[in-house]
């Protein structure tokens, strides 16, 4: 299991050096309005999101590397339990490595997934991939 916090650990490295360099995206800056103005619905999104990144803005600021903090969190804490699954699922040190590594993949291969997403969003993502 070693091996998937070193994987995470690395990946989140690589996330937070490379977080600001092409800043900030059209829907970020929505979420962004949303959590200034907050409300027990929205149309296009849970209300979920919009107090979690006004709570995010809060505790760490307006920065690009701030505003993406909790983003990166998840992604670390999503390789970990990648690897922790496949272990329980009887896979050994090569399939944790693989399992992790596709998750690492995965999420550089598609450029929105280093953006603020809502929540459902991600937790939806993952619904479907583990089908």
């Amino acid at each position: 299991m070693r091996l998937a916090w070193v994987l995470a650990g690395v990946a989140l490295l690589i996330q937070v050096l490379t977080n600001g360099r092409y800043g900030y995206f059209r829907d970020e800056l929505y979420l962004v309005a949303c959590s200034d103005h907050l409300a027990a619905g929205y149309v296009d999104l849970a209300p979920l999101s919009a107090w979690v990144l006004h709570f995010n803005r809060i505790l760490f600021g307006d920065s690009l590397h701030a505003f993406r903090f909790l983003s990166t969190l998840a992604f670390g804490v999503e390789v970990v339990l990648t690897g922790y699954i496949a272990r329980e699922l009887g896979a050994r040190r090569w399939g944790v490595f693989l399992a992790s590594t596709s998750v690492v993949a995965h999420y550089y291969s598609c450029p929105h997934h280093r953006q603020w997403q809502p929540l459902e969003k991600r937790i939806g993502d993952k619904t479907i991939f583990a089908r």
